[in-house]
């Protein structure tokens, strides 16, 4: 808002240098622009767009104010605030909006300035202020802000946003890091910036740790009829400096000169839009400027003057220098005992230590009118107005300026008192509000009192001290008073009305265990209630994670057991209502270890038979078949927890009813075997990024007539490998890549000629070459290690004790360093373990693990196996862990899921485990729902 008493002495905000408009100068950008916009790109979002609440939700509703009047336009009319009636001004504690976001961060009054403090750096925290500028509608032709460091060292970058009634959004100007920053011209790209009422809305931001006080805003409308541009600056000179140049040219006399804009570039050029020209990120008001440059050699630059109605003067004469070093002079930092004070008051400014002399402009005409070693000095306060103080430090050939806004009065702010006949009335009660001022110049009748009673910014009541017979609706509302005195100045106090039926209940949930619980075991929920003004009628739990909908009530001074079924954590809510309907809740959540619920690919049936599952950047993955469209899918979680799938990716269609798959990591990227052409071919594939999203095209391994059962696709020695089964010539394959990526492939070798039942074939790594377990002539379990990384070599080991019926499935894993197998033997579920790392020196007893125990897929957990199969008994998914890696014997977990019918056909029911950032992981298609779903288990 414009303030009258900046009218006699006001420093021209948006005029020439020799005005007084002084700032700190603008530091240019490196050749990647990391210090700042480059020329052309002035716009900069800002990286990460809070959330709502933390962030302007949207640019304003405007008003006329209730001390303002309407042209006939229906425009608010303006009035000077500056030296001219050009210019619109804001002190910084002149806001019209303000908010801080975090518990952190915070908006407080310095005197004139407003600090917006974002807490600290990392925090997230955010602090925001809008300014309304009333511009008679007129556009926008220039933009001034004035910051100050809030203490000493402090960061001060800032975004500049410009309220876009054209666009209804934002737009966004910087980081900045300048104690003044000048938009005009080309640097306000085309937006309607101006309300309906005429004005003109500007926020300042602080993010990410920075702190700073807002001395003052500052717009200047277009003159649309002013086509004439000032005239080019001349008198350019330029001094090598450490880091850079110092320019300085002669001031250019327009009455609406908004500033000048510098251009730079490491060769000579004859216009801004030339290759490799950059700019410093906004306006300057000073005849000079540092030009930095993080590196050494010849730099060439220009000026160009630049007014309120975004007329552009020609281009300067290029002026060029040679770099003497690329090491920059260390930042100029600058502090101010104060952002304000009256006329003749005391304000001093200090600058840090590490110049030997700095050269001072106390009173902001531009013109520095004193030296010393120190730095620190009294600034002018003879003259009210805006007091732009500059520096300038020197070591050597080492340069560095800086500059601090201060404001000036010839009047003193009122204070405002605002109070109420009732904090916190019931609904329908109607409410007196309260004004008292005091002010040094003015007597009390003379004081103008305004009120905002829905803190929009807009006020509703107009001269009046006292409101009566307000009526709130139930909820917070802040209320704003606003005392302005008969020169303009104005204060406004805030206070809260609380509107509510009365005071609400307390409600504790309570947990018994509190902590962490496996799955099975159970948990006493309990709610504590109390009501200060009446009695609890409804006590009720959330046990479904719904904070909106607390499903199970509970009677008063109640235990309710609750008893998770699958681990993760499980949000509870407790909710208590009194007589008077008002309502209290707390949350809490109980941590349940153990395996959590399964997550199903789609709600089609039909999808997930023949499933592998692989770690795919932290990511649980599979390639699985689709019986609806008869192809080869693959899918990746959207999340660690698998609790969400991206989109499906096609791999191959037409596959004839056959899809066995074996997927894993092939260096760094997903790739799978599987089955082609009705089972006739083995295909393989692997992604061509680490997510698995695009595919490279397939590669045949082996073809006839029934090739791929029981596919398995590892990594050994480096490249990727494969074991296979022939079902029409009953024979098992090992094939291993020529490089690392599986482009090209070795001979593939025949592993066994087993005559009959050469099938379930698994492949692993042991020191470097292959080792495979398979059913062999007469059902018997065999294990095999080769001789060399391409020769599976002739000589197996039969497992030790009678293997007279293996089933789906067999599944080798290593267990503490040794080669173990689980598999279904006679309907019961057994395990062994090699006595040596090589698997060749015998093997241990075998263990009966479950009865009956189909299905099954071999883990560690806690370095012991763990098993997971099919039970029959139960149709159900169970689990067993061994005490030992030797499995002595087995416990049974307590978690189970329904699969279905295992006298299905048995090649469609798969279970699969494997680890997926760092846990366990499960993967498993059921034909009881048909559909594949993933799981993990929880720590």
């Amino acid at each position: 808002m414009h303030r009258n008493w900046l009218l006699a002495a006001i420093i021209l905000l948006l005029a020439t240098a020799c005005g007084g408009n002084s700032s700190n100068s603008l530091s240019a950008s490196d050749e990647s622009g990391s210090a700042g916009p480059a020329a052309g790109s002035e716009l900069v979002e800002p990286a990460e767009q809070p959330q709502a609440g933390a962030w302007p939700p949207g640019i304003p509703d405007d008003g006329v104010q209730p001390w303002e009047r309407v042209d006939a336009s229906g425009f608010v009319q303006r009035s000077s605030s500056a030296i001219n009636a050009d210019s619109e001004f804001a002190a910084g504690v002149e806001v019209f909006q303000s908010a801080a976001s975090g518990s952190g961060a915070s908006t407080s009054e310095q005197g004139e300035a407003l600090r917006l403090d974002s807490g600290a750096e990392g925090s997230g925290d955010r602090a925001w202020s809008i300014y309304r500028l009333p511009l008679g509608g007129a556009a926008l032709g220039a933009l001034s802000v004035d910051v100050n460091p809030a203490s000493a060292g402090q960061s001060t970058h800032f975004f500049i946003g410009l309220a876009d009634y054209g666009a209804m959004r934002w737009q966004w100007f910087g980081p900045f890091d300048e104690n003044n920053v000048r938009l005009a011209g080309s640097l306000i790209p085309a937006g309607d910036y101006t309300s309906p009422q005429g004005s003109v809305f500007v926020t300042l931001y602080a993010y990410d740790g920075t702190a700073f006080d807002v001395v003052g805003v500052a717009a200047n409308p277009d003159n649309s009829a002013d086509t004439t541009p000032p005239a080019a600056p001349t008198g350019l000179s330029l001094t090598p400096v450490s880091g850079g140049v110092e320019a300085v040219w002669n001031s250019v006399v327009a009455p609406d000169l908004a500033g000048y804009r510098v251009y730079y570039s490491n060769s000579s050029f004859s216009s801004p839009a030339d290759p490799g020209v950059k700019s410093l990120p906004s306006l300057t008001s000073l005849t000079r400027a540092l030009v930095q440059r993080p590196s050494s050699g010849p730099i060439f630059v220009a000026i160009r003057a630049v007014d309120t109605s975004a007329n552009q003067s020609l281009l300067g004469t290029v002026q060029t220098a040679t770099i003497a070093s690329a090491s920059a002079a260390a930042p100029l930092k600058l502090s101010v005992n104060a952002n304000s004070a009256m006329r003749d008051g005391s304000i001093s400014l200090s600058s840090s230590a590490g110049y030997s002399n700095y050269d001072l402009d106390l009173d902001g005409d531009g013109v520095y009118e004193t030296s010393n070693a120190i730095g620190s000095a009294v600034v002018d306060t003879s003259g009210a107005g805006l007091i732009r103080a500059n520096v300038r430090a020197s070591e050597g050939d080492m340069v560095a300026y800086g500059g601090i806004s201060v404001i000036i009065l010839a009047n003193s702010r009122p204070a405002a008192n605002a109070s109420a006949s009732d904090y916190t009335p019931i609904p329908d009660q109607l409410v007196t509000l309260i004004g008292f001022g005091e002010d040094a110049e003015d007597a009390f009748p003379d004081l103008v009192f305004d009120w905002d009673t829905e803190c929009d910014g807009l006020y509703d009541f107009t001269d009046l001290g006292t409101v009566n017979d307000v009526l709130f609706g139930p909820g917070l509302h802040n209320v704003r008073l606003r005392v302005t005195d008969s020169q303009g100045a104005w204060d406004v106090d805030t206070i809260t009305i609380n509107v509510s039926y009365g005071q609400p209940p307390v409600a504790d949930l309570i947990m018994f265990p509190s902590h962490s619980i496996e799955v099975g075991d159970s948990v006493q929920l309990g709610v504590s209630c109390f009501d200060f003004d009446g009695e609890i009628v409804e006590v009720s739990l959330d046990l479904s994670g719904d904070p909106l909908d607390f499903e199970t009530s509970i009677s008063l001074n109640e235990n309710f057991t609750f008893t998770p079924i699958a681990g993760g954590d499980y949000p509870i809510g407790a909710r208590a209502v009194d007589n008077s309907g008002l309502v209290a809740v707390d949350f809490g959540n109980i941590h349940v270890r153990g395996m959590s619920n399964f997550t199903s690919f789609s709600a089609t049936t039909g999808i997930g038979s023949f499933c592998s599952l692989a770690d795919v950047g932290g990511r649980m993955a599979a390639t699985y078949y689709d019986a609806n469209t008869d192809s080869v899918m693959y899918i990746r979680a959207s999340n660690s927890s698998g609790t969400g799938f991206e989109a499906p990716v096609l791999l191959q269609n037409l596959l004839g009813g056959r899809a066995f798959s074996s997927l894993a990591m092939v260096s760094g990227n997903p790739a799978t075997v599987y089955q082609a052409a009705g089972g006739s071919e083995l295909h393989y594939r692997r992604a061509t990024n680490s997510s698995g999203t695009a595919w490279g095209g397939p590669v045949t391994i082996a073809s006839g007539s029934d090739v791929g059962n029981w596919c398995t696709l590892k990594m050994i020695s480096g490249r990727p490998a494969v074991a296979y089964d022939n079902s029409t010539t009953d024979s098992v394959h090992y094939r291993r890549a020529s490089d690392a990526t599986g482009t090209a492939w070795a001979a593939d070798d025949t592993v066994d000629n087993c005559s009959t039942l050469g099938s379930l074939v698994n492949l692993i790594d042991i020191d470097g070459v292959p080792a495979m377990a398979y059913r062999y002539i007469d059902n018997h379990l065999v294990y095999l290690l080769g001789f060399s990384l391409d020769d599976m070599g002739n000589n197996y080991e039969d497992l030790p004790g009678i293997v007279s019926g293996i089933n789906p499935r067999i599944s080798l894993k290593k267990v503490n360093g040794n080669p173990a197998i689980a598999y279904e033997e006679a309907a019961t579920l057994r395990y062994t373990r090699a006595i040596s790392a090589s698997g060749n020196d015998g093997w241990g007893p075998v263990r009966n693990v479950g009865t009956p125990g189909a299905l099954c897929a071999l883990e560690t957990f806690n370095d012991v196996p763990l098993i997971a199969y099919y039970d029959a008994n139960d149709e159900s998914l169970h689990f067993q862990q061994a005490e030992d890696e030797h499995g002595f014997s087995f416990a049974q977990w307590s978690y189970s899921l329904a699969m279905g019918d295992a006298s299905s056909p048995l090649d469609k029911q798969s279970i699969r485990m494997a680890y997926v950032n760092n846990r366990l992981s499960v993967l498993l298609y059921s034909p009881a729902v048909d559909v594949a779903a993933f799981a993990n288990f929880v720590p």
